[in-house]
């Protein structure tokens, strides 16, 4: 488990983080999202003590990384792979030889470290390579071994600072598809620092939302998905702004769903219950944290929209309403 406890880090006049507070648990995927300047990856750093906070105390496992002096840090770090978006490889050595690096500054010997990227490289699926360039791979493969490089020494936590933003979506897909791999087969915390949505969708089972430094929404995503009001939600499913030619006096609201709700019939039952025609102004349904949701925005008469929301909610489901139409 991480846990960071009113952690603040400043440059200067800028609070890069802001009394952040958050409970990552044990072998799960969990996102950390928000726009360049928010202070996602600041917090990464912070994490493993790269940079360390001017406040507060980061726990790993257990320990108190912001208690431990130099050496003991060092140690600490071991549990904590990391995997940059640039990769950081170096050209002068083989492919095996890059994620051999640690374990040789370890003083682990040569032939379990040979064994250990091997075994790596195997688990990343570029084995073939080992004896390749970094230069002859592609981005993909490329970050392949960064992953196996950050694996080699059997951390307890995988820390990706927006390591699929340089790939293709293809690519991207396949390094999502290995982390959560990695994490099922080796149960591993895996942290993903990103500022794409599409990231959290595909990888994660929950996530935070920094703006400007602070945590301003965290938590499982089948949950915060069940949140009135949730800002991840309307980022998860962006369905914009109401059309205009949406008349003023109609009722205009957004249902979200998850789990198995998804495939109901809820519309065209609401439709034939209450005798209305009810307008779809946009859909979108995602596999997210492992579940099928989804958000639907209807135009409903004003007339029957009370009823229509009481029915849906006793359905279990989220009803916001974005647009009150006034009765005729």
């Amino acid at each position: 488990m991480i846990a960071l406890d009113h952690v603040t880090k400043r440059y200067g006049d800028l609070a890069a983080v802001d009394d952040v507070s958050l409970t990552i648990p044990s072998g799960e995927v969990y996102g950390i999202v928000g726009q360049s300047g928010a202070g996602k990856s600041t917090l990464a750093r912070i994490v493993n003590l790269l940079e360390r906070p001017d406040s507060g105390s980061v726990v790993v496992d257990g320990t108190d990384l912001t208690a431990l002096g130099t050496a003991d840090l060092r140690a600490a770090r071991r549990r904590i792979g990391m995997v940059f978006q640039r990769f950081n490889l170096l050209g002068s050595r083989s492919v095996r030889g890059n994620v051999e690096l640690a374990l040789e500054l370890d003083g682990v010997p040569r032939a379990q470290r040979r064994a250990r990227a091997q075994e790596m490289l195997d688990l990343v699926g570029i084995g073939h390579r080992g004896d390749a360039s970094v230069h002859e791979l592609s981005g993909g493969q490329q970050q392949r071994v960064g992953i196996a490089r950050a694996l080699a020494a059997r951390p307890s936590v995988l820390l990706s600072d927006e390591a699929t933003s340089a790939l293709d979506p293809e690519t991207t897909a396949s390094i999502l598809d290995l982390y959560r791999r990695i994490n099922e087969q080796l149960g591993l915390t895996v942290l993903l620092i990103t500022h794409e949505m599409d990231v959290v969708k595909t990888a994660c089972h929950s996530a935070a939302l920094i703006e400007a430094g602070r945590v301003v929404e965290s938590g499982r995503l089948v949950d915060i998905i069940r949140t009135p009001g949730s800002r991840l939600t309307s980022q998860l499913f962006p369905l914009g702004t109401i059309p205009a030619t949406v008349e003023s006096d109609a009722t205009v609201i957004d249902i979200t769903f998850a789990g198995g709700t998804a495939d109901r019939p809820v519309i065209s039952r609401l439709a034939r219950e209450h005798d209305v025609d009810v307008s779809i102004l946009g859909a979108l349904i995602e596999q997210i944290g492992g579940t099928q949701a989804g958000r639907t925005r209807l135009e409903v008469p004003t007339h029957a929209a009370a009823g229509i929301i009481t029915d849906l909610r006793g359905q279990n489901l989220l009803v916001e309403v974005l647009q009150e139409g006034v009765r005729a």
